[in-house]
């Protein structure tokens, strides 16, 4: 059972873990954001709803940084 809930994982969230890698050699305070909402999904009874949101938010960034690049500095 543990091996199955293991691939599961990281098969669902495979992005968002090499995310945490490349954001955490950055920016130790981005890491612990990301963290905080992986955890929230994975062990709050609205997981999905949290993920819902967070990936409209995620959504709506991206789109933000390619309409003007240059608010990535007023980001971080």
């Amino acid at each position: 059972m543990g091996a199955t809930h293991a691939l599961f994982c990281v098969g669902c969230c495979w992005a968002m873990f090499a995310l945490l890698v490349a954001v955490g050699t950055m920016n130790i305070g981005w890491m612990l954001l990301l963290t905080a909402l992986i955890v929230t999904e994975k062990s709050f009874r609205h997981g999905e709803r949290v993920a819902m949101v967070a990936g409209a938010g995620f959504v709506i960034l991206g789109v933000v940084l390619l309409a003007s690049p240059g608010t990535i500095e007023t980001i971080s």
